[in-house]
């Protein structure tokens, strides 16, 4: 095996798109076994694509601003997949967000042009390499599936700088401590430290903040996935030419509230009769937004939803402005829930993600509710980083229960339990979510307890909506 410095120097032989793409070729279906017999491997959590850096294309481990091939101006990026099993078939997701370079919270924020940012100058021109990520297989085992030399067409590259602007905008205001995931579309801003307590300086404002690096949003690489590296993409777009013009005066929020303008105060049963559709189903509050926006499909299944990672939520208002219900999130293991930290669990994957509410109104009054509840509106909202640190605690407090055991007594018919409630936070709490009594999951010491989830408070809900709609 050659020295390091012989294996670096050798680098200076991909100095062009062409004899990248060559060498990258050769590299499909190869173990990795077969290219180095070096075993750190097996013991490096992101060791797959340092190996191949170093190994294959002889680039040694760096941070340098510019990309990893610097004379073609393209940056390489390793990722793992997965193939997830579902009722339609086999699909393949990303198995995570890719991380693309370091946030410099005393640099970024003075940067006026985006093709001067750090992310463009180093992630402009993407060779994507996917490998299938199996679990209980060595990593020595695991061979490069695909890859494509990818640049952003011009809608995704003009939503990613507006991202990008967005985050830009927080550090110049002196929040880069507040910078959360969904705060964006496309280009996050995603914690990258091995240690929780890890803090940054930022130049305007005293306060530290956690590192955090520029990222693909793991929806939009599950899109990177199926678009160009398996060519299976068949999911219909909201954003028409025009709507992409519109972008670069106005954000996505602002086109999407445009386009729904002149169907306000129409039921969801008008709003879908006028576009041919005749439905009793329980979906028809987002079926009619989804014809709205030039949907055949499911709004769910939008592409710009899908690859921002946007969960469509509808929500009712009452005639005085009162929601009915918490919203309220998937069930959670409760033998999962003790051995993870929070920035891996669901919980905060959920509250980190963007949501598109959808706020159909009781146009009625107390003495005379109406059936028909009638669009209101449509809002992106995603979690102020304060209440997202609050939503911590009591995940936490939740962990910490089921650590030292649950309590539970009975009133009545009714289960009692020391988890956080409704009183305990402004914010979220925890409370059943099972089908009936014998619908449950196991607890660490052995006995059973209905299944349970995180909801956010309907009065947190009301604020945050009343805060959306008067802005």
């Amino acid at each position: 095996m050659p020295s390091e410095n012989t294996l670096f120097s050798s680098a200076e032989a991909y100095l062009t798109e062409e004899e990248i793409l060559q060498r990258t070729s050769a590299l499909i279906g190869k173990p990795l076994k077969d290219i180095s017999p070096d075993l750190r491997l097996r013991a490096n959590k992101g060791g797959v694509g340092t190996f191949i850096e170093k190994y294959w294309f002889h680039i040694p481990t760096n941070s340098r601003p510019e990309p990893d091939f610097a004379e073609a101006k393209i940056e390489l990026k390793v990722f793992p997949f997965r193939r997830v099993k579902t009722k339609q078939g086999t699909v393949i997701k990303a198995k995570e967000r890719l991380v693309c370079n370091m946030i410099n919270y005393l640099t970024e924020g003075d940067i006026n042009d985006f093709t001067q940012s750090s992310f463009w100058k180093k992630c402009s021109s993407l060779l994507l390499l996917a490998y299938e990520h199996r679990p209980g297989v060595d990593k020595t085992e695991f061979s490069v599936e695909k890859f494509c030399l990818y640049r952003f067409p011009a809608v995704d590259r003009q939503i990613i700088e507006n991202d990008w602007r967005t985050i830009r905008d927080k550090i110049r205001a002196g929040k880069a401590h507040e910078l959360s995931e969904g705060d964006t579309l496309y280009l996050g801003a995603a914690t990258k430290s091995s240690s929780s307590a890890a803090r940054r300086p930022q130049k305007y404002s005293a306060i530290e903040a956690k590192p955090r690096a520029f990222c693909l949003k793991q929806g939009y690489v599950t899109h990177l996935l199926s678009s160009y590296l398996f060519g299976s993409q068949t999911d219909e777009a909201i954003l028409t030419q025009d709507d992409v013009n519109a972008l670069r005066t106005r954000d996505f929020a602002q086109v999407i509230r445009e386009k729904i303008a002149p169907y306000r105060g129409m039921s969801a049963g008008e709003i879908s009769t006028k576009f041919g559709v005749f439905s009793s189903s329980k979906s028809i509050a987002t079926i009619a937004v989804a014809r709205i926006f030039g949907l055949s499909g499911k709004l769910e299944n939008a592409q710009e939803l899908k690859k921002a990672g946007v969960v469509p939520k509808v929500i009712r208002l009452e005639h005085d402005g009162k929601i009915r219900e918490s919203m309220s999130f998937p069930t959670f293991r409760y033998t999962d829930l003790v051995n993870q930290e929070w920035e891996d669990s669901r919980f905060y994957q959920q509250l980190s993600a963007k949501f598109l509410f959808i706020v159909y109104r009781n146009p009625g009054s107390s003495r005379t509710p109406s059936v028909n509840y009638v669009l209101e509106d449509v809002f992106l909202w995603n979690l102020p980083a304060a209440d997202l640190a609050e939503a911590c605690r009591v995940w936490e407090r939740t962990r910490q229960v089921i650590i030292s055991g649950v309590e539970v007594t009975s009133r009545g018919s009714r289960l009692l339990t020391n988890f956080p409630g409704l009183a305990d936070s402004p914010v979220a709490h925890v409370r059943p979510h099972a089908r009936n009594g014998a619908d449950t999951y196991p607890l660490p010491d052995g006995r059973n307890l209905t299944k349970r989830c995180f909801w956010l408070n309907r009065g947190y809900l009301e604020n945050q909506l009343r805060s959306l709609m008067s802005s």
